[in-house]
């Protein structure tokens, strides 16, 4: 019998409280995403038929995180092609997180109800979003990592997130947001005051 075939191309998730020492509270265990979005998917495809500077707008219509219509542009214009690692203090994308209970739907454009920066009420201060690449003769895996810490004062519960990435677009050189994944979490997490919650997307592309 020959072997079952590996999907190439996988997207997980994972993540952990901890207290304000650092200590781990509590694991949220690795999960297969399924929400890659179709703003994703048309990327690839203007990427994909990408001439060189200054050839114009490739790809099909997509929609950022506003609900505008943008078209993808070539590469070697005055933005970035694909941006996720968000500075500190920011939370307009890279990792996000929410308090939403939306339907997930690959035509999602936004969070349900996305979790603001600061340390008001209701609010997480989000770290710096990094990506770290590493590769085997199997495979190679890309992590994307971010970190909130909740000051405001009052537990606070995250039932989703999401990944945007910021990418040049014909209406934006400067970078347009795109909803890259966006998943319900399998158990909601309340974060008390004080304590902090870290997400990873890990996405895997697997050698035969």
């Amino acid at each position: 019998m020959s072997k079952p075939i590996r999907p190439s191309l996988q997207l997980y998730y994972n993540g952990e409280l901890r207290d304000k020492d650092g200590k781990v509270i509590k694991r949220l265990r690795q999960h297969k995403s399924r929400s890659f979005t179709e703003a994703l998917g048309n990327l690839i495809y203007g990427w994909f038929q990408m001439a060189g500077y200054g050839a114009g707008a490739m790809g099909e219509t997509i929609h950022d995180t506003s609900g505008n219509a943008v078209t993808h542009v070539q590469c070697g214009q005055s933005g970035p092609v694909m941006q996720i690692n968000d500075i500190a203090n920011d939370n307009t994308y890279g990792i996000q997180w929410g308090t939403g209970t939306p339907t997930i739907a690959i035509t999602d454009t936004t969070l349900g109800t996305l979790i603001a920066q600061g340390s008001s009420s209701g609010q997480l201060v989000y770290s710096a979003c990094t990506i770290s690449y590493s590769r085997t003769t199997s495979g190679i895996t890309i992590t994307i990592v971010r970190t909130a810490t909740n000051n405001s004062g009052a537990s606070i519960t995250v039932s989703e997130q999401g990944l945007v990435g910021k990418c040049s677009t014909a209406q934006s050189y400067a970078g347009s947001l795109l909803l890259l994944a966006h998943d319900l979490i399998s158990t909601p997490v309340t974060i008390p005051t004080t304590m902090s919650w870290t997400s990873r997307y890990i996405i895997t592309i697997a050698f035969p």
